[in-house]
């Protein structure tokens, strides 16, 4: 299975999707036009520079880090993180992969970190990002 490697990020109020790029102490995404095989550079905000996870949500949209899930099972909003998660603590030890952090939730569910995987990506829904719905995660 080929990994799709992409990114988005913000300038202003909208959001570009494509190739990431550093340079000169910038942050663009790197965005090609379909119809001749051209590329535009973009400039975006540092901060809101994320990845594609690869997954996709029960609705077939693409989630990025920092997007904010909520479940289809019950009231549990999650935020997206991609990396490294070492926690001593739990049998999950010292893996690298797409994981969220329980950010909402009406009952206590005993942990804050999970892995994502495609079977439960089926019953979560991006419902937002931590940039333009902060008021999801406070």
């Amino acid at each position: 299975m080929n990994r799709i490697i992409k990114f988005r990020g913000q300038n202003k109020n909208d959001w570009h999707y494509g190739s990431y790029i550093f340079r000169d102490g910038k942050h663009f995404i790197l965005i090609e036009d379909d119809d001749n095989g051209y590329y535009s550079e973009v400039e975006v905000k540092g901060e809101t520079i994320g990845q594609y996870t690869g997954l996709k949500d029960k609705n077939g949209k693409e989630i990025y880090e920092e997007d904010i899930l909520k479940s289809g099972v019950s009231d549990v909003i999650c935020k997206i993180n991609i990396g490294h998660y070492d926690d001593t603590s739990s049998s999950q030890h010292d893996i690298m992969g797409v994981w969220f952090n329980i950010v909402g939730e009406k009952k206590p569910y005993g942990f804050a970190k999970a892995v994502l995987t495609k079977d439960s990506c089926n019953i979560m829904e991006v419902i937002g990002n931590i940039y333009d719905n902060p008021e999801l995660v406070n």
